[in-house]
């Protein structure tokens, strides 16, 4: 596993922190993450919000959003999409760019 942190370029977003796992790579920043993939040509990003608490079940359950528009091209312009991506994420921005697909138990 590989481990490092930088300060975001937007002053609105808490340092991210990157995780490393073989062929996947996890960002972090406060309590959302950020998990990458090679998907072929493309990258495949999954982005989890807050963790909240289910008041019915006390199940503790995380968002799960999809990005809006096409997959992360491995080249320069992909990349660029992505690093913006992150940071809106990070950011609290969600619609249009997120959208809502399900909650997941963690």
């Amino acid at each position: 596993m590989q481990y490092g942190s930088a300060p975001a370029a937007r002053s609105s977003v808490p340092p991210i922190a990157c995780e490393r796992f073989g062929e996947m790579v996890r960002w972090m920043s406060g309590a959302c993450s950020i998990e990458v993939a090679v998907a072929g040509a493309s990258l495949d990003a999954r982005f989890f919000g807050s963790p909240a608490r289910d008041e019915a079940t006390g199940e503790t359950l995380v968002p799960v959003y999809d990005r809006s528009g096409p997959a992360y091209d491995l080249d320069r312009s992909g990349s660029e999409r992505m690093g913006r991506d992150i940071e809106a994420f990070f950011a609290g921005e969600r619609e249009p760019t997120f959208r809502f697909a399900r909650f997941e138990l963690r």
